[in-house]
């Protein structure tokens, strides 16, 4: 896999001190990729040099093998679609409007914006006849949330960031949201870096997670080998909430992230056993059956994060 970004010994020095220190990151093209840590760990700070907002003291990031301070800022950030934790949209320009600015910016033919900022409403679920023309004051939270990301993606970046985008949010809109933007990444095959300070988050999301602390990287890996294998004491208190909460949990009630299953190697025929009980399997990337009165059902890791992720 091939890298889009990389961070060379990058430190970011304020007056009160380190931001971010000496930090080597890679994230790959076509990745989503999460930095996740408690606030002042960097993570943010670490999203916003990606598209210069903010310069590094020292170090050097590169963008598709090319330092970013070679790029004209202009060029750069049209290759960088950004989604903020405030919305941010243009009050005065519709839906679609605000989903085709870079677009037309970029001199787009008008009958392919229109195509474009089309097809995008579709895709999310509102159809452009109902919301193309409505203002930003007319939509919900999470509708708005929804037309910022579109905008992002519109123009076909190489790469998205998203700095805690859903984290002022309902945990319905939250979830739904999440589920769009594995959505969109899946169909897109487009990078995504995201920043949460949210573990459940980042374990449902991330192909990769970086999780941040006093400017440093302390783990790097997946969603998986962080949960299984901690690399401090420090990383696994992070994750203690949600493990200790997610190994109390009934099998049942994860009954609508299974999948039917017509056979197992591993049945458990209590619908209220403990997750606790067959994690260990699931930690080795079995599938694990259980049964209840409306049948059988699998289980594996990605269905075990998606529960984590709705029920945050």
């Amino acid at each position: 896999m091939s890298e889009l970004i990389a961070f060379d010994h990058v430190t970011k020095t304020y007056a009160a001190g380190d931001a971010v220190q000496d930090l080597n990151l890679k994230v790959h093209t076509g990745e989503l990729f999460v930095l996740v840590g408690e606030s002042g760990s960097g993570k943010t700070t670490t999203l916003k040099m990606i598209n210069r907002l903010i310069e590094p003291t020292t170090g050097s990031i590169q963008f598709k093998g090319q330092d970013i301070t070679i790029y004209p800022l202009r060029e750069l950030r049209w290759q960088i679609g950004y989604v903020l934790q405030q919305i941010a949209l243009f009050p005065n320009m519709t839906v679609g409007q605000n989903i085709a600015l870079i677009p037309e910016l970029r001199h787009m033919p008008k009958n392919q914006v229109i195509k474009r900022v089309d097809e995008l409403l579709d895709s999310v679920g509102l159809p452009p006849a109902q919301y193309r023309d409505r203002l930003p004051k007319a939509l919900s939270g999470g509708e708005q949330q929804r037309v910022g990301i579109l905008r992002a993606f519109a123009n076909k970046p190489p790469v998205v960031l998203m700095d805690e985008p859903f984290s002022a949010l309902d945990p319905l809109s939250r979830n739904q949201l999440q589920e769009l933007v594995l959505d969109l990444h899946q169909r897109l095959n487009m990078t995504i870096v995201f920043v949460t300070h949210d573990m459940n988050e980042a374990m449902r999301l991330g192909d990769r997670i970086a999780v941040m602390r006093d400017g440093q990287v302390v783990q790097c890996d997946t969603p998986q080998a962080i949960a299984k294998n901690p690399a401090t004491a420090w990383v696994a208190d992070f994750f203690a909430g949600t493990k200790a909460r997610l190994m109390e949990t009934p099998i049942h009630k994860l009954q609508s992230f299974a999948t039917p299953a017509t056979a197992s190697a591993s049945e458990l025929t209590a619908s209220d056993t403990l997750l606790k009980t067959i994690m260990p399997a699931i930690a080795k990337g079995k599938k694990v059956t259980f049964q209840t009165d409306s049948g059988k059902f699998k289980l594996d890791a990605q269905a075990v994060l998606n529960f984590l992720a709705a029920n945050a």
